[in-house]
């Protein structure tokens, strides 16, 4: 196998020159770029990165903690990390919080004592602005993904998820209903408290009172959402509209209203959030707000890199808007009032 010095000798540039081109290939030319590897690929030299990071006290690696791996939305979000980290020649640890602020300090505290990592992208964090502060401290590069910065000097990247929840309380109402339920995550994230914060702020501004029956919180998932379902069918009446914080347990609800010989949307319309793949291939096809989940995957990553890679870097908030998809569940062919 051969070494850099080999290929520095073949090439005619010193080694220097080839170790910019292996590590900072934007710093040379084109020209010297492309015949630099080409010599590489012809000898079949293949850089050692372990080598390397060891020299630049990197790892050329970076974690990723989702509170969810099994949700399609954190799905979207990885892979969007994940195509950057590629392109940069870096590996993607991931964690898996669990929706748990235990589990997600033990993670950190595995990767930041040990250095593991170069850089981490925390997806809907649940930690505290004091630890974030002290997370801060350790100099480790962080992106906040999902949720507002608190403290200065912090990348983050986020949804709007209020605007998007308060769009779809507002469609409801423009549809008519006055009568409005809302299934939630049983947590305490930022994501959680804005969908909620949006839909009573709709109500609201149309004095709509709400019905606490109708105010459900469970688990972020099929379960959870069979779990609301069955309590609203317990009640003495269901609500005219349900906007459900997450596709999954949309989904679920559907499911269990349809089992009841309930109609959708003829007798309760619903909304869901996150428009998963599958929410288009449901009977009738469900109505959700959806976010730009991939994009905020690319996004975290490169301000994660760039901050790893420039010194003296100044932390930046990107904000990223909802889009509400309509389709058959919400009534959207119903007559208003």
């Amino acid at each position: 196998m051969p070494n850099i010095r080999e290929v520095a000798k073949a090439s005619g540039y010193s080694v220097a020159t080839i170790s910019r081109v292996i590590n900072h290939p934007n710093s040379v030319s084109p020209d010297t770029r492309e015949k630099v590897f080409k010599i590489m690929r012809d000898m079949e030299y293949t850089p050692n990165t372990h080598a390397r990071g060891l020299a630049l006290d990197k790892s050329n690696s970076i974690a990723l903690i989702l509170p969810d791996v099994l949700d399609m939305s954190y799905i979207k979000i990885a892979r969007g990390i994940e195509e950057i980290a590629h392109q940069k020649g870096y590996f993607v640890f991931l964690c898996n919080s669990e929706n748990n602020h235990e589990r997600e300090l033990e993670n950190l505290d595995m990767l930041v004592k040990g250095r593991r990592v170069d850089g981490i992208i925390l997806v809907n964090s649940l930690l505290s602005d004091d630890e974030l502060y002290s997370l801060q401290k350790e100099k480790v590069p962080i992106v906040l993904a999902g949720r507002k910065r608190q403290i200065e000097n912090t990348n983050a990247v986020y949804i709007d998820y209020a605007r998007g929840s308060y769009n779809a309380a507002k469609h409801f109402i423009s549809l008519g209903y006055r009568s409005l339920g809302f299934i939630s995550n049983k947590s305490t994230a930022f994501e959680d408290e804005e969908k909620f914060s949006g839909f009573v702020q709709a109500i609201n501004e149309h004095s709509i009172s709400i019905n606490e029956n109708f105010i459900i919180e469970d688990e972020k998932s099929i379960r959870g959402g069979t779990r609301a379902a069955k309590k609203l069918l317990m009640g003495k009446s269901l609500p005219e509209a349900l906007l459900v914080s997450c596709d999954p347990a949309a989904l679920a609800v559907l499911k269990c209203l349809n089992e009841n010989e309930i109609k959708v949307p003829e007798q309760i319309a619903i909304i869901g959030f996150d428009n998963v793949d599958i929410s288009e291939l449901v009977s009738p096809r469900l109505t959700t707000i959806a976010f730009p989940a991939h994009k905020l995957g690319l996004l975290s990553a490169r301000l994660l890199f760039d901050d790893i890679d420039n010194r003296g870097y100044e932390s930046q908030e990107i904000f990223l808007q909802t889009a509400l998809n309509i389709r058959e569940s919400c009534g959207h062919g119903r007559t208003k009032y």
